[in-house]
């Protein structure tokens, strides 16, 4: 897949060359080439012969575009040139050479702007859902990093985005460098705020998502354990009225609920429920995100009420529930993830209680989760997984064994 894509790429680059037209490099499938061979590589900043054509592509992209049309290409091409001209400085053009040969920290299209760039570049992804804009991002702003002084004011900032755009691209292609890298850049970024940062607060609660993405990968307890004491520094850096702080808070409720699944620590499955019911409490009715903070702190309940049986737990974890499923339209792309939660504490009151309507109520969510998750959902097999559960148990449920033996069904 790599040598076909890079054969592409290099055919147009090969095409420009020659014929001296900019249509091979301006046509729309260019960039698109381009993007596919930076998602079939773990890293184009190690694979020096896909930045080295990614970078000639955009940057003759930038000679043949309008001005004002074409600052996007130069700050990508500048940074997959980087890497290329750190290990062979002639095989770049003769301006780029120039360009890194002399201090940048304080040019007004240097690091800020590469900043700024790659911050914009992240910004579409989320509008757009384009992920290949990521090798891009990651790259600009790693040269935004390293061209920055360790005492500069945006430096942090740098960092921390630098951070969110390698976790993001790890949720994605799991390649393991990226979480380490985005973990090291957060402990970086953590380091680089004053104190009094406003921006203290989103540092360390970035770093602790990233840390238990991590662990849930390598399952290392260092990591969980970092990810709860970052997550609760955050919101004690995070004023009580602050527009994000009910997802840092959830962010820590998420780090306790892993950690407690792991070590079966009553105090972390308190804290957790004390952290989500926080979440839910300052989070605005009109917040999209609030539906999922109901749906973790019913998650949170139904852990505690399988540890302790204290049957309020359970009865709260459905009713919560069930308003995270009612508060959402039902083309909410996480619907499906949140009935099948319900259907999950729905099952687990009907094994403690026997009560039928729950155990058919828990079906009809999980058939209606079925539903609702897309075809592409990670969370798919989950859900279904979870409503196969709910049938097993109406089936081998004392009334479900007697209707199967009116039916002559086996059991």
């Amino acid at each position: 897949m790599r040598e076909r894509l890079l054969a592409q790429v290099r055919a147009r680059l090969e095409q420009f060359n020659t014929g001296q037209s900019p249509a091979p490099v301006l046509d729309p499938d260019a960039v698109a080439e381009a993007e596919a061979l930076l998602d079939a590589v773990p890293d184009p900043a190690d694979d020096l012969e896909v930045a080295h054509a990614v970078g000639w592509m955009h940057w003759l992209r930038y000679v043949a575009l309008d001005p004002g049309n074409d600052q996007q290409d130069l700050a990508a091409a500048l940074a997959f040139f980087a890497p290329v001209y750190r290990a062979a400085p002639d095989a770049v053009p003769d301006q780029v050479r120039s360009y890194f040969a002399d201090d940048q920290s304080d040019a007004p299209d240097g690091p800020q702007a590469w900043a700024d760039g790659a911050a914009a570049l992240l910004q579409e992804m989320l509008r757009t859902g384009d992920r290949g804009v990521l090798h891009t991002a990651i790259a600009m702003l790693r040269n935004a990093v390293a061209a920055t002084p360790a005492d500069h004011p945006n430096r942090a900032t740098m960092l921390s985005n630098l951070a969110n755009a390698l976790e993001a691209r790890f949720e994605w292609m799991g390649t393991q460098p990226d979480i380490d890298e985005a973990i090291e850049a957060g402990w970086q970024a953590v380091a680089a705020a004053a104190a009094d940062s406003p921006y203290r607060g989103m540092y360390l609660s970035n770093l602790g998502k990233a840390l238990r993405l991590r662990f849930e990968r390598t399952g290392r307890t260092p990591d969980i354990d970092a990810a709860v004491d970052a997550g609760r520094q955050a919101i004690a850096a995070t004023p009580a009225d602050h527009p994000n702080r009910a997802g840092r808070l959830s962010k820590l409720d998420n780090a306790l609920q892993i950690r407690f699944e792991r070590t079966g620590r009553t105090p972390d499955i308190d804290e957790a429920i004390e952290a989500a019911r926080q979440a839910v409490a300052v989070a605005p009715v009109e917040d999209p995100e609030r539906a999922g903070y109901l749906s973790n702190l019913g998650i949170a309940l139904r852990l505690r009420f399988e540890l302790t049986g204290e049957q309020p737990d359970i009865d709260e974890a459905i009713d919560v529930g069930r308003r995270a499923v009612a508060s959402i339209p039902a083309s909410h792309p996480d619907r499906g993830k949140w009935l099948s939660n319900l259907g999950n504490a729905l099952r687990v009151r009907f094994s403690r209680t026997g009560n039928e309507p729950d155990i058919d109520a828990a079906i009809d969510a999980g058939r209606q989760a079925v539903a609702a998750a897309l075809p592409d959902d990670p969370s798919r097999a989950t859900i279904l997984f979870n409503l196969g559960r709910a049938l097993v148990q109406r089936l081998i449920s004392p009334a479900g064994v007697g209707q199967a033996a009116l039916r002559g069904s086996p059991v």
